[in-house]
């Protein structure tokens, strides 16, 4: 200590800001510098408190007051960090028909300012949908910001379109790694949120399940077997079912003229067609063709559009004989009847 005061000049930012005394008995005097605050992630920084001119009692002495280190370093540790936020945009929609793609996109956002800017990885991942089945396009890449706050980039993911029947459908983005930080940015000042992000690919296909008609001869004796067809509109991924049974029309099951048939369709995953046979008893009576119908009810998995399939009981016996006659000759294209001792022919 000395016994009277000694002066300083004190300057920082290049200009002489103030100056400062070191009160007699005392060693040491403060100088502070206001730092501004900010929410720049950055590195580390520094600034210089440079002192000179002392003087003891207001006057140059160098002989009994002399500088040793003249300059204080003041260094501003970065307390600022900054979150990339990962979002679903359009990332829930119908999968689409038309043979091309739907896009799903996902935003992320960077919060507060970056000197220098950075890069983030992203990686598209199966869920339920998944690449190797066709459901969408693998989106593997990387995102480069300005680092200005507020700043938003979009991953971009094409979902396929089909026409199958199907579950909703799951995939997911990522973020990854941060790189491309300037020096000595710590990394771990950079941080994510919001990942991984979903994207669910909707289902948009039905399947409308259908029946035919059938128009068969009857036959003369034994059944004939009446195959209806049950077709899919659009194949499934999963089962789907759906019940049929008979009913009677001017053809009846009293009658003998059909067996009937109920019973339940199983489709396996990609199957759009299966049968329905219901046998058809052949007999020798001329009559009027005769129908009966299959008809669909309780599908699961699709819809009824065409349920019900018309069977129609083709008559293919000769007409009975005019009282007095009998039939004495059939081919396709006439009959012949006998009465007594004379002969008539009917052509058909």
């Amino acid at each position: 200590p000395v016994d009277i005061a000694v002066t300083l000049d004190v300057a920082y930012a290049d200009v002489v800001n103030e100056t400062v005394t070191i009160s007699a008995g005392t060693t040491s005097s403060t100088v502070t510098v206001d730092v501004m605050g900010e929410l720049v992630v950055e590195a580390d920084e520094t600034f210089e408190v440079n002192v000179s001119d002392a003087k003891l009692n207001g006057a140059t002495d160098a002989t009994r007051v002399v500088i040793g280190d003249a300059q204080g370093i003041g260094t501003i540790g970065n307390d600022d960090a900054a979150t990339l936020t990962l979002a679903g945009v359009a990332a829930s929609q119908n999968e689409g028909t038309g043979g091309t793609t739907t896009p799903f996109t996902f935003s992320v956002t960077l919060d507060n300012p970056v000197q220098g800017g950075l890069d983030a990885a992203y990686t598209t991942s199966d869920g339920t949908a998944t690449v190797a089945d066709g459901d969408y396009v693998d989106n593997d890449g990387s995102l480069s910001f300005a680092g200005t706050a507020g700043e938003s980039k979009t991953i971009t993911v094409q979902v396929n379109h089909d026409a199958t029947v199907e579950s909703d459908e799951l995939f997911t983005v990522a973020l990854g790694a941060i790189s491309g930080l300037g020096a000595g940015i710590d990394a771990g000042d950079v941080s994510t949120s919001g990942t991984p992000a979903t994207g669910t690919v909707l289902n948009d296909d039905t399947a409308v399940v259908t029946i035919d008609d059938v128009s068969m001869a009857e036959g003369n004796a034994g059944t004939t077997a009446f195959v209806f067809t049950v077709s899919l509109s659009n194949p499934g991924d999963s089962t789907i079912t759906v019940d049929y049974a008979t009913a009677d029309g001017t053809a009846t099951i009293a009658d003998g003229d059909y067996t009937a048939a109920s019973g339940q369709l199983t489709f396996p995953p990609g199957d759009q067609s299966e049968p329905v046979t219901v046998q058809v008893t052949g007999d020798t009576t001329s009559e009027q063709d005769e129908t009966f119908t299959v008809q669909l009810s309780a599908p699961v998995g699709a819809v009824i559009g065409d349920g019900q399939g018309e069977g129609t009981i083709e008559d293919d016996d000769p007409p009975a004989p005019p009282s007095g006659f009998t039939h004495t000759a059939v081919t396709s294209t006439s009959i012949s009847w006998a009465w007594t001792d004379n002969s008539y022919n009917c052509l058909l």
